[in-house]
């Protein structure tokens, strides 16, 4: 439906905060509103009365946009612009901004600079770590170092804060986000057990709804990984409802989209009935500016057999190592003890130990991972 507003000039600066609301509002509920106009109009008149904070905001919905549009390159220009705008002041925004700037790079595939802002913010919180959240800044560092293929990285990034070297934000909620990310990337590095049992480590903190529903969603998809559908399903359903309680339409969508998923993938008698709902889930995701779902359930939707071997799927880009790709528990095991001694993360080397005790409790001719081709990749958010 066309917003009644989006022809409507901004014509002072409370019309320039109700055209970044609008946006705001309308990118959590999923939508990519028509705002373009409105927010160039609001980011002149913020400039021309000197309020840089609110004007770096409307530069970063800008980019958030282009980004839901699925315009990286474009999103770079209004980044950039938030950060610049913002540079050398001691004040949060500033954290959100290098925040968006660096995830940016990523998406564009510039790694070099993704790694580099998130250093430079890094290094900035050290003057003020109770504004500039160095705890989020060691998060978009692993992040950036993730996206680069940069494993051991990763890990190192968040090792400080996993094994308790440095003190944390006052704000208990990224620590708690750290964590949930650490699992995402143990899941696919091969130990989505031991991910599983730090997701419920997470959970039983009694974590804010944001943070428990990013983190049900990944146990939903270590559980899809390892095979046990069930224990999925009983995750993605909790997420549905954590979602619907917050009333997003975007996270609900997720939800709802994983969970159609992993009903495909278990399978049924009316397996026709699971295709439609998986297809309009996947339509919906596309709406949503879901694109890893939306790949992954058109995907689903054209394989002959959801439960292919894995030996017979292109992993390429879908997993980052091979460990993923072991056929038996024994292999698994024998590649997880070889990442293990190539990397100096105390916190990768504790989950390919957890892992492999897992695995050794498996039958021999097990496949430890048997779906881990339909895992959606970790998100740059």
């Amino acid at each position: 439906m066309p917003d009644q507003h989006a022809s409507e000039p901004v014509t002072g600066l409370e019309e320039a905060q109700y055209a970044l609301e609008e946006t705001t509002s309308a990118l959590a509920q999923g939508r990519s509103p028509r705002t373009g106009r409105q927010l160039q109009e609001a980011i002149r008149r913020l400039l021309a009365a000197n309020e840089v904070v609110p004007a770096a905001r409307g530069y970063r919905l800008q980019a958030l946009l282009e980004l839901r549009r699925g315009k990286r390159e474009k999103a770079l220009r209004p980044a950039r612009a938030a950060e610049r705008l913002l540079r050398n002041r001691e004040i949060p925004e500033l954290g959100d901004s290098m925040d968006l700037l660096s995830r940016v790079y990523s998406e564009v595939g510039d790694h070099n600079r993704a790694v580099a802002t998130a250093e430079t913010w890094l290094t900035q919180t050290v003057a003020a770590p109770e504004v500039l959240r160095p705890t989020a800044a060691r998060r978009r560092l692993a992040l950036a170092h993730w996206m680069a293929g940069s494993i051991t990285n990763a890990f190192t990034a968040l090792d400080p804060l996993l094994e308790g070297e440095v003190p944390t934000d006052t704000d208990p909620t990224e620590a708690l986000r750290v964590r949930q990310l650490a699992g995402e990337f143990l899941t696919r590095v091969g130990c989505p057990r031991a991910a599983t049992e730090l997701f419920t480590r997470v959970l039983k903190q009694n974590p804010p709804p944001e943070v428990e529903l990013s983190t049900l969603l990944s146990r939903g998809w270590a559980g899809v990984c390892t095979g046990m559908l069930d224990a999925a399903l009983r995750s993605f359903r909790r997420a549905r409802r954590v979602a619907a309680e917050q009333g997003g339409e975007r996270a609900e969508t997720e939800a709802a989209t994983a969970l159609a998923v992993a009903e495909f993938l278990r399978g049924g008698d009316d397996t026709a009935k699971l295709a439609t709902r998986l297809r309009r889930r996947t339509r919906q995701a596309a709406r949503a500016g879901l694109a890893a779902l939306e790949d992954l359930g058109e995907r689903l939707l054209a394989s002959p057999s959801p439960a292919l071997s894995p030996s017979t799927v292109d992993l390429a880009g879908k997993a980052p190592v091979l460990v993923l790709q072991a056929a038996t528990p024994k292999e698994a095991a024998k590649q997880l003890v070889a990442l293990a001694n190539s990397s100096e993360s105390l916190s990768l080397v504790d989950g390919c130990c957890l892992e492999v005790e897992h695995l050794q409790a498996l039958p021999p001719q097990q496949h430890p991972f048997p779906l881990a081709h339909w895992l959606p990749p970790v998100s740059s958010e």
